[in-house]
């Protein structure tokens, strides 16, 4: 069983741009593995990936999050 991603039953893990940039230049700068760095830093080669192809193709806006983390809700 691997120990990737969030524990059973915790939140989803928030990446800031920033995270997100360090991690995806490791690979395209440093030019290590995928497989190897999404080891390293503890989440799925798949998301991994996709970062990459958001910031080949749109650079670090790419990598920009849509959402805020936390419970829109808890406001009330």
């Amino acid at each position: 069983m691997s120990n990737i991603g969030r524990p059973k039953g915790g939140k989803n893990r928030y990446w800031s741009k920033e995270e997100k940039l360090r991690i995806v230049k490791r690979v395209t700068e440093d030019l290590s593995s995928t497989l190897q760095v999404s080891k390293e830093e503890n989440i799925s080669n798949g998301m991994l990936n996709g970062w990459i192809k958001k910031y080949l193709e749109l650079g670090e806006i790419g990598l920009q999050n849509s959402k805020k983390p936390g419970n829109p809700l808890a406001k009330y």
